[in-house]
């Protein structure tokens, strides 16, 4: 059992996430939230996970002063190996999409993809590569095949929605984007690499990104009857990624599938388990 977030603050996708990838808790492996603090002119990050007043009040004076700013976490805070860099080390090929805190992506070695967290954004507004994908030789062909991945995965995640009760203009909109952002994610996992490697990781975001929207900070004065049907669109939204992972969660005999979930932003009262 691993509790992906063992902080005692907020639960925060970057640092729960990387704690899955490296099996060591935050204090670890260095990744304790989305967003970090930089200081102008020297390298390297000053975590920003300090929750008390005090903190936030020296995080706010010190942007104000341009002494800090704010900065979205990155592989560059991470202090130890993933499992698919522990895995390329023995000779494994490897693919890993969308995982938070890839970014900058490097392979050095061969055999190993990355399409870091910022790699779909890359690929749908264009231009000069700057460390989203590794190796960078395949940008160009992912590039070119973007209009072409982006809208079949958005017929399958329109496909596996079909007869899901996400009623609501709210609802709807909220569930119908991570719906699109999940099958995208799968879809760029599947057209990456010429033949199956021996590792895939890949995260998901639309649960939690769904969850957030649907049940965060901000939505705390909901009649009952509202908080309700959210609940149930979001237990729709479990059905509709066991459609949209179906192929995935069906091995083959010689391969193996682990599913990691957490529960997310929200706040929850369990542990994840892996």
């Amino acid at each position: 059992m691993l509790d992906l977030d063992d902080s005692g603050g907020p639960r925060d996708p970057a640092r729960s996430w990387t704690t899955a990838a490296t099996g060591q808790t935050a204090s670890v492996h260095g990744v304790h939230g989305l967003e970090t603090r930089r200081v102008p002119g020297l390298q390297g990050t000053l975590a920003a996970n300090e929750q008390s007043q005090l903190g936030t009040t020296i995080r706010a004076a010190t942007d104000l002063l341009r002494l800090t700013r704010p900065s979205v976490a990155s592989g560059n805070e991470r202090r130890i190996k993933t499992i698919w860099e522990v895995a390329a080390d023995a000779g494994l090929r490897t693919t890993v999409v969308n995982w938070w805190a890839t970014w900058p992506a490097s392979s050095t070695s061969d055999g190993v993809t990355i399409l870091s967290d910022r790699a779909a954004l890359r690929l749908e507004h264009g231009g000069e590569l700057d460390a989203e994908i590794a190796p960078a030789s395949i940008y160009d062909r992912l590039r070119q095949q973007w209009s072409t991945i982006r809208s079949e995965a958005i017929a399958e995640a329109r496909s596996a929605s079909t007869g899901l009760l996400w009623s609501g203009s709210d609802v709807q909109r909220a569930l119908e984007r991570s719906g699109e952002l999940d099958a995208i994610q799968l879809a760029l996992m599947r057209a990456v690499s010429t033949r199956p490697p021996d590792l895939s990781v890949l995260y998901l975001p639309g649960l939690d990104i769904a969850q957030n929207a649907l049940l965060g900070p901000g939505d705390t004065a909901l009649a009952p009857s509202a908080v309700s049907a959210r609940l149930q669109a979001l237990s729709d939204y479990f059905v509709f990624l066991d459609r949209l992972l179906a192929r995935v969660l069906t091995p083959d005999n010689s391969e193996l599938v682990v599913v990691v979930t957490e529960p997310g932003r929200v706040a929850a009262t369990g542990a994840a388990l892996l």
